[in-house]
């Protein structure tokens, strides 16, 4: 089996209508469409970075996953204090490597209606995924750029949380990523098994 752990706010919660969902969590796995594919849903409402620091072990580490996606940001720079970007950069820069880098793929943050305050944080911490995913060499999905194109088609009449084409478009996103990566997974694998069966005749 091959597990993907979704970590983050109310966005990966799936919040719809005032609830949390297992829609982000069950469209991404239906569009990478494999049986051995398992999608753990770990999104927690307002869930900050630094929170989610507290929870890794035991929300995500334990699961022992082949693949994160953090996605963190929003609950963030809706706080009474927004955390800073630096606060921000250091606590996705731990995560990552506590993860390890390889095995993360993060999103930068999306965006927000009516609210100037709140998109520039939200703008902030994209250029801190951005660094972070620089620095520490893991892969980015670049959706705030795409959800800012046609936020009012993105967003729940609340203006805060994801419509269903917010959904169905960045799981695509992250399925097309995920089918490459675990084309490479297979590679590898199937590399693997070849040698130990080489390796084991010889020993005969």
């Amino acid at each position: 089996m091959i597990r993907i752990v979704l970590f983050g706010d109310s966005i990966t919660a799936g919040y719809t209508d005032g609830y949390p969902s297992s829609k982000f969590s069950d469209m991404l796995k239906e569009k990478i469409g494999r049986e051995d594919v398992y999608c753990f849903n770990r999104g927690v409402p307002n869930s900050t970075i630094t929170s989610a620091l507290e929870r890794l072990q035991a929300d995500v580490l334990a699961i022992e996953p082949n693949y994160v996606v953090p996605f963190f940001g929003l609950a963030d720079a809706r706080q009474k204090q927004p955390l800073s970007a630096t606060t921000y950069t250091a606590a996705l820069t731990q995560l990552v490597r506590q993860i390890t880098p390889e095995k993360c793929l993060l999103i930068t943050p999306g965006v927000v209606a009516d609210d100037s305050t709140v998109n520039a944080h939200l703008q902030e911490y994209v250029q801190a995924a951005q660094q972070v995913a620089t620095t520490t060499h893991c892969d980015l999905i670049p959706w705030h750029a795409h959800m800012a194109t046609t936020p009012e088609k993105m967003l729940q009449p609340d203006g805060v949380h994801y419509s269903a084409l917010a959904y169905d478009e960045l799981t695509t996103m992250l399925a097309a990523r995920f089918k490459q990566r675990l084309a490479s997974f297979n590679m590898i694998s199937s590399a693997r098994q070849f040698m130990g069966s080489r390796q084991s005749q010889d020993n005969n």
